[in-house]
């Protein structure tokens, strides 16, 4: 929502691809779903489906549940999974494999903007490609930290002894992520980096600023 919000994309009707469709990309079809857009290719380590009208995200789990995987679903077509980022699409959600968006893919990539849901998708060479065509790529380290921040909450909890209500939880990680996402838009936008850079810098800044405070460094 917030990176759609910032390019002035609209979530209704827009398209969604994802490599992934395990504990991160599973959900992400229902949530995406949920919010207007239309998940028209999912890939997993069976093979891909797609469908430019939008795949059922409940038919699509119910399949995978007892197949055990996306491969040969009929709610699709079969799909080349070395197509998948070169369906044209406004969202790509790499949630699965490191290394999978090289220069190449970030040549002919459909996508206006990606969301790293995995860990390095993205490799060093395809960053400089999708930065000259625009493509605007939410990292790693702020897209999937969401995992790491409710883990922090879980802790909290743990030193309250006090648990919180599950819509309390979600409620405060978004916030979180939200807040997260826009100081590192602002930081990137003031610097005139891509947001990758902007969330290292962010982070150096944060670290260096709260050594100096602790008064660890002369």
């Amino acid at each position: 929502r917030a990176v759609f919000a910032r390019l002035g994309l609209g979530l209704a009707g827009a398209r969604a691809v994802l490599q992934g469709y395990g504990k991160v990309g599973a959900p992400l079809v229902y949530l995406l779903s949920s919010l207007g857009m239309r998940v028209v290719a999912v890939e997993d380590v069976t093979g891909a489906v797609h469908n430019p009208a939008g795949l059922d995200p409940a038919e699509l789990s119910d399949y995978a549940s007892r197949t055990g995987g996306v491969a040969g679903f009929a709610g699709g077509d079969a799909l080349d999974p070395g197509q998948l980022f070169r369906v044209e699409c406004e969202l790509a959600v790499p949630a699965a494999l490191d290394g999978v968006i090289t220069a190449d893919v970030a040549e002919d990539l459909g996508a206006r903007v990606v969301v790293e849901a995995a860990n390095g998708p993205t490799v060093p060479d395809a960053d400089a490609v999708l930065e000259r065509r625009n493509v605007t790529v939410v990292p790693d380290v702020l897209a999937n930290a969401g995992g790491v921040t409710a883990s922090y909450f879980e802790w909290v909890q743990a030193r309250q002894g006090y648990p919180w209500e599950p819509d309390l939880v979600a409620s405060r990680l978004r916030s979180s992520m939200e807040r997260a996402f826009d100081s590192t838009w602002d930081r990137a936008d003031q610097l005139g980096v891509s947001l990758r850079r902007g969330a290292i810098v962010l982070g150096v800044e944060r670290v260096a600023e709260a050594t100096r405070l602790r008064g660890l460094f002369p």
